[in-house]
């Protein structure tokens, strides 16, 4: 007998411990609010700045990102772009509606501060076919979730296929969750 795994998802998480990275995305976080310009997608309250082009975080985050995507996946002889990236703050009761990141191939964010109740990175199955099956009352069984939740930690970065549909939910900290999400394409030499 045999199980085999077909269409998987992945996720890939690690950790990014660079204060001078921490310090910059906090400057400039403060220098975007102060602008009083900002950007709304997917945010429920709190504030999202509009895509920033900062060298040192864009590359701090893509070559962390590179380093990720190749020691995970059969990749060769490929350009990666880091093609958008923004910085959130989510105050408390604030969250971010499920969507997915188009136009890009991976989807990643990166976590300064961290709730420690609620601010879940959910991932939502999208052809939802547990749903209409009712197969979740049958099998308690990760083949057959409805979503996967994961609780983020500080300076972890996440990245996944970016057309997995996701959402972060409400925390209720007094301390606002931040984080830098970014996208990336790749595409090949030649």
């Amino acid at each position: 007998m045999a199980k085999i795994p077909i269409f998987q998802d992945s996720i890939i998480l690690d950790s990014l411990i660079d204060t001078q990275l921490d310090e910059t995305i906090y400057k400039v976080l403060k220098n975007e609010i102060e602008k009083k310009e900002g950007s709304f997608f997917s945010n429920k309250g709190g504030y999202q700045t509009v895509s920033i082009n900062n060298e040192k975080i864009c590359n701090t985050l893509l070559n962390k990102s590179v380093k990720m995507i190749t020691e995970n996946y059969r990749i060769f002889n490929s350009n990666f772009t880091m093609n958008a990236l923004w910085i959130n703050q989510n105050k408390k009761g604030n969250y971010n509606s499920p969507h997915i990141h188009p136009l890009s191939v991976f989807a990643g964010v990166y976590y300064l501060n961290v709730a420690e109740t609620g601010g879940d990175l959910i991932f939502f199955r999208s052809d939802r076919s547990n749903q209409m099956l009712d197969i979740n009352k049958d099998f308690i069984d990760e083949d057959f979730n409805a979503e996967y939740h994961l609780r983020p930690l500080k300076n972890q970065i996440i990245l996944f296929p970016s057309n997995l549909v996701h959402m972060v939910s409400a925390h209720f900290d007094d301390k606002p969750r931040i984080s830098v999400s970014f996208n990336i394409s790749i595409t090949k030499n030649g």
